[in-house]
């Protein structure tokens, strides 16, 4: 006969209703730590045992509680996921993966959104009120003296698309390369007129669209600039604004897909504008709705998955080490070419 307990004995007589560690520790007939290592992943331990404890919690109904696995471990298994526009289809993809690769990993997800009247900086003090591991933050920031504080705590960050505090950790593309080629694309079609349709007046410039402006200044091509709040509607009343000024632009680079999709519709509904014949319109992202028929819109390919990889890869070695410094890794972003480039056909 077994010396140990098994599932099917008795239940342990407790004093409320709610079971504990040491309750499936009596009932699977081991130490309180062998359930504790069991229910911790990556934690080694015998097969009998595993089987004896998970049979017993099972029975029981015991779900390990958060909170006093934090103060075992000193981790909470949590991470804080920052992120803004929401509404731009790439990074609503974006967040779907950050989930799935985080719990993947053994992670849970803090979610905070960041808007209009709930900017980054409070939704980074929301996060903190909980225990984290950690913070990912997509198209937003820190501000030097939080990366600083939290550099001081070692939090370790990790921020996707914006440029980061010398603090924290940056994976994003290789966006003055991307602003260049996508003018040099426009450029060798032959435009002469052309404009970027960038996001918010009062924000700075991203990288993409500044590297865009100097390679069309440097060619001696005219160039204008409107703001289109990174969606759809205003997309479409920028390139609606400027189709209609004296000087109508001959290409339009937007910055996201999503204002790109946007100007398509207002030269061929607004203005009667051909695409591409009289207009090149470049979006970016690649986001699905680019490749529909009835955009069929060029655009910069965004390397979504390799951006989510690896900014949860470094994350979670700066968790595992914190003495490992912040880095800033770029990736490459190619062009898709599709139905709105067309070199120019003189009349």
């Amino acid at each position: 006969m077994s010396k140990h307990p098994t599932p099917s004995a008795r239940h342990p007589r407790r004093r409320s209703g709610r079971v504990t560690a040491l309750d499936v520790a009596r009932l699977a007939g081991v130490s309180r730590s062998a359930v504790s290592r069991t229910l911790t992943a990556g934690a080694s331990v015998a097969d009998d045992t595993r089987r004896r404890v998970l049979e017993a919690a099972d029975q029981l109904g015991y779900r390990p509680n958060l909170m006093a696995r934090t103060l075992m471990t000193q981790r909470s298994k949590v991470v804080a996921l920052v992120m803004g526009h929401l509404r731009n289809p790439f990074f609503t993809n974006m967040l779907g993966l950050f989930n799935e690769q985080l719990r993947a990993n053994g992670y849970q997800t803090l979610l905070q959104i960041v808007s209009a009247d709930f900017g980054v900086e409070q939704a980074v003090e929301a996060a903190l009120q909980y225990q984290l591991d950690g913070i990912l933050m997509a198209s937003c920031h820190p501000s030097a003296a939080l990366a600083a504080r939290c550099h001081r705590y070692q939090l370790p960050i990790v921020a996707v698309d914006r440029t980061s505090d010398q603090n924290a950790s940056q994976i994003w593309i290789q966006s003055d390369a991307l602003g260049k080629s996508i003018a040099a694309r426009l450029l060798a079609d032959g435009r002469k007129r052309l404009a970027v349709i960038e996001g918010t007046p009062g924000e700075p410039l991203s990288r993409r669209s500044r590297s865009f402006m100097q390679c069309a200044q440097s060619a001696g091509v005219s160039l204008t600039i409107d703001y289109g709040g990174y969606y759809y509607e205003g997309g479409r009343e920028a390139a609606a604004r400027l189709l209609r000024s004296a000087s109508p632009p001959d290409a339009i680079f937007c910055l996201t897909d999503p204002m790109a999709l946007g100007a398509i519709d207002a030269a061929r509904f607004d203005a009667a504008i051909r695409v591409p014949q009289d207009l090149s319109i470049i979006g970016c992202g690649d986001i699905p709705a680019a490749a529909w028929p009835s955009f069929d819109l060029t655009t910069a390919r965004l390397p979504l998955a390799e951006i989510v990889q690896q900014s949860v890869a470094t994350l979670l070695a700066r968790i595992e080490d914190p003495t490992l410094r912040p880095e800033h890794l770029q990736l490459t972003c190619p062009i898709v070419e599709r139905g709105t480039t067309l070199p120019r056909v003189e009349r």
